[in-house]
């Protein structure tokens, strides 16, 4: 347990097609919010900030407002901690995720904590991190793919190129999937 004082950040990202799935138990901006706050709470020396907050807003990239506000905050140095629920919330492009959480936090000196996900940059070397956020990159490509599913229902004219798109996007996901697989058997073997 480090005795450091953390000034946290806590990032609420809810996608467009999130807000569907209301209820009580949905991943609403005020459901994580409530949830980060009272994990704050709990933990000596963390110190809430503020709430950075993207709604309805895909995390495909990471031209958010409430993502760029907190990276702002974080380069001034007022936040040195982002709490999200998962890493999902934080964002779902694979390149620009690990740049981010592997190249600029640390750099920057700023932890980084994914509550659901168990990943926490102050213990050292996150392997399952390049893992899930090829995940949540699929994910996204997934819902591009239902879009687009969507588009070719809707709009019958566009089948071929739409049904060629869909098969781009289901090899990509697959392809993620088998990378995932393999190196989780090498990792279980060694």
């Amino acid at each position: 347990m480090s005795d450091k004082l953390y000034n946290v950040g806590m990032y609420i990202r809810l996608s467009k097609e999130s807000t569907a799935y209301a209820g009580e138990n949905s991943m609403s901006i005020e459901n994580q919010q409530a949830m980060l706050s009272k994990f704050i709470s709990m933990m000596p020396g963390w110190v809430e900030k503020r709430a950075y907050i993207d709604d309805g807003v895909t995390g495909g990239h990471f031209n958010r407002q409430g993502f760029q506000d907190m990276m702002a905050d974080v380069r001034s140095r007022e936040v040195n901690l982002i709490l999200v629920q998962d890493l999902s919330r934080f964002g779902r492009n694979y390149l620009e995720a690990g740049r981010y959480l592997e190249e600029e936090l640390p750099a920057l000196g700023c932890r980084f904590v994914a509550l659901a996900d168990g990943i926490d940059t102050e213990n050292g070397e996150n392997d399952i991190l390049p893992f899930l956020n090829a995940i949540n990159d699929g994910a996204c490509c997934l819902t591009t793919f239902s879009i687009k599913l969507r588009s070719v229902q809707q709009q019958t004219y566009v089948r071929v190129t739409a049904a060629a798109l869909i098969l781009t996007d289901c090899l990509f996901v697959m392809a993620v999937c088998a990378v995932c697989c393999v190196l989780c058997v090498v990792c279980c073997v060694l």
